[in-house]
């Protein structure tokens, strides 16, 4: 590959790369990337064990003197994941030769299952929410769907739009916040329905003065907050008396069980989630499952 050819590769992955992250984020991966092709000309080719032999390569320069390696790895990793996301979903190639590696070593704090919820008690919330107010019935069921089914951050639903909802298509998109990637999931039948009739019904009596494109207004007609979005979920927490009810450990219930009970694949959540590391997502994976040991002894060359 010329130097031409490969400033128009990397302009290319540049532009697919802002399809998914921030320009830092994309920058950021296209910095790595730029190092690895010019160092690795057949990385095109590549197969696993290329892909190994050059991460276990890195790594030894990243790794601390307590044996931790440092998650500028997991950065390098996932670059070059997205590289090969990118021959994939271009038809380049019709495999992914690093799909489900995770570098073993990288430090991540734990998560108490314990107290996360199952999706039996999570969907219990739909029904059980009561509202004080007219118009708000609709809204917050569509704002208690979305954190059970898609697991936005609350920043993240307050930041929504209404032409983030696609009704042709049947998916809902979450920009790039400070902390995670954008991503686009389908909605279900259910969600669609109420979205519609909340958007088209209850939302324009909330606007009321104001001019906004945000998706969720409150009751006084202003744009929703984060804190209002806690606020709609405290008086569920009765439901749980055991339990901390939050946005947040909704969220990673929500993560937990798409690992843990529905088995998708950890780069998969890792997409879902909006996470900008799989060293983040890995952590939502119960250590007493045979497959969280797969993700640790299956790429053997890559740990201690």
């Amino acid at each position: 590959m010329t130097d031409i050819q490969l400033e128009q590769l990397l302009h290319t992955l540049r532009q697919y790369l802002l399809a998914f992250h921030t320009p830092k984020t994309a920058d950021g991966y296209l910095f790595d990337l730029n190092h690895f092709l010019r160092t690795n000309p057949n990385a095109e080719q590549y197969k696993y064990q290329d892909i190994v032999r050059y991460l276990s390569s890195i790594k030894r320069n990243y790794t601390r003197e307590d044996g931790r390696v440092s998650n500028s790895v997991n950065r390098k990793l996932a670059s070059l994941k997205r590289y090969y996301d990118y021959l994939y979903e271009t038809g380049v190639r019709t495999d992914h030769p690093c799909k489900g590696i995770v570098i073993k070593g990288t430090r991540a704090k734990g998560v108490n299952f314990n107290v996360l919820f199952t999706p039996e008690e999570l969907h219990s919330l739909l029904d059980a929410r009561e509202n004080r107010y007219t118009h708000l019935e609709l809204r917050n069921k569509a704002i208690l769907s979305l954190l059970i089914y898609q697991a936005p951050a609350s920043d993240e639903l307050c930041r929504m739009k209404v032409a983030h909802i696609n009704f042709d298509n049947g998916t809902v998109y979450f920009p790039a916040g400070r902390k995670t990637a954008s991503r686009r999931l389908p909605l279900t039948p259910m969600q669609a329905t109420l979205l519609y009739r909340y958007i088209h019904e209850e939302r324009p009596h909330l606007l009321q003065l104001l001019q906004s494109d945000t998706l969720f207004i409150t009751i006084r007609g202003q744009v929703e907050t984060p804190d209002g979005v806690h606020g709609m979920i405290e008086p569920l927490k009765v439901l749980f008396p055991d339990k901390v009810l939050s946005p947040q450990e909704i969220r990673k219930s929500v993560i937990a069980n798409w690992l843990n009970v529905y088995k998708h694949p950890l780069d998969e959540v890792q997409l879902m989630a909006g996470h900008k590391y799989p060293s983040t997502t890995v952590k939502y994976k119960r250590t007493d499952d045979d497959q969280a040991k797969e993700i640790i002894d299956r790429f053997h060359p890559l740990g201690d």
